[in-house]
């Protein structure tokens, strides 16, 4: 890479190539330019392989905004709720970790949000398409696209508008625009199958925690409180998991709105447990005494009745409310969601994956 530095400008950038589940070796992925071609750089820690992308040979550079971002957020967001709340059921030295672990979670968010969307970007020539693991944000790819325009339109020629929507045209496999203005022709926009299963197992769980909660107001018992706590965990794994296979599944509004519904009650009832725990602790001495024996303490919160403590209470009618009717209308939706897939796969074939790629063309 010595020599490179001095024949090569590196772009902003950094990124890991995509693999199947058993690989192990993490290949990081960098561009640099030069004079007359585009340098990918892949790097394993132990070999270095190298593709070049003459300015002359490229068509297009595609980039589509995707919403791994938002499910990262998701995820560190519900993190910090859970180490945060973890942190009224142990002892000073304990609460100092969790708290800690907290943060280092609140900052990991912050990062992911302050880097902004997420995008899948793809550099096309004439005879392949080659992703660009390094141009995995979008702001980041709209800024190293601008430094390439230049280059590629020395290389080729400034062209017009015309042409360029011609070529966008042959990338995408879309007919031309006849309209006048200039506006380019709108790009059709298909969707990774998906068959809901993720989405199914979610919303059954939510009808069976919301009859779990029913369960908790008549009978107090430690078991039925670990499978609560389960069932929830188990809920915030499958919902990070269906707002990331959702995003371009061609799921309604609706639908994703249930999702998300679903992912707002997991954050205020992890919200609202620990007010719960804070208040138990301020009004109950004796559970404060026993946070050095956490099996103690878990005994003795099983054994309040919710009827002898109204915000207990209020909390399983809350989990009662909000999780059974999501749960019914998650799979209502979902299985008119699967009816309309059917019909549609019936009345038109599935189109290639390389045409679901909303396209930015270069000269």
């Amino acid at each position: 890479m010595a020599n490179l530095k001095k024949e090569y400008h590196r772009l902003p950038g950094r990124g890991r190539k995509r693999g199947g589940l058993l690989t192990i070796a993490r290949i990081r992925a960098r561009l640099w330019t030069g004079n007359d071609h585009l340098l990918c750089v892949y790097n394993s820690g132990y070999t270095e392989d190298y593709k070049r992308f003459y300015y002359r040979d490229i068509q297009a550079i595609l980039t589509r905004k995707t919403g791994r971002g938002v499910v990262w957020s998701a995820v560190f967001g519900l993190l910090v709720i859970f180490f945060a709340a973890l942190t009224s059921t142990v002892g000073r030295e304990g609460a100092v970790v969790f708290w800690s672990i907290a943060g280092l979670f609140f900052a990991l968010l912050l990062t992911n949000i302050l880097r902004g969307p997420t995008c899948i970007t793809y550099l096309q020539t004439a005879v392949s398409r080659e992703e660009l693991p390094s141009l995995n944000r979008l702001r980041k790819a709209n800024k190293v696209i601008e430094r390439l325009r230049p280059l590629i339109e020395a290389a080729q020629g400034a062209i017009s508008s015309e042409e360029m929507r011609a070529r966008a045209a042959a990338v995408t496999g879309l007919p031309r625009s006849g309209s006048q203005g200039g506006a380019a022709a709108p790009v059709a926009r298909t969707f990774t199958p998906y068959g809901g299963r993720i989405h199914a197992a979610l919303f059954s769980l939510l009808l069976v925690d919301g009859a779990a909660s029913a369960a908790h107001i008549f009978i107090t018992s430690m078991a039925l409180d670990l499978v609560g706590s389960a069932l929830m965990m188990a809920i915030s794994i499958l919902i990070i998991i269906s707002l990331a296979k959702q995003h371009d599944s061609g799921m309604g509004k609706g639908l994703r709105s249930v999702t998300w519904s679903s992912l707002a009650y997991v954050c205020l009832m992890f919200a609202m447990s620990y007010a719960y725990v804070v208040s138990l602790f301020m009004t109950n001495p004796e559970v404060a005494q026993k946070m050095n024996d956490q099996w103690a303490m878990l005994r003795m919160m099983s054994s309040l009745s919710p009827f002898e403590n109204p915000f207990l209470l209020f909390l399983y009618i809350f989990s009662i409310v909000c999780s059974v009717p999501l749960g019914i209308a998650g799979l209502a939706l979902l299985e008119q969601f699967r009816r309309e897939e059917r019909a549609r796969t019936r009345s038109h074939p599935v189109p290639a994956p390389d045409q679901a790629e909303r396209g930015r063309t270069e000269g």
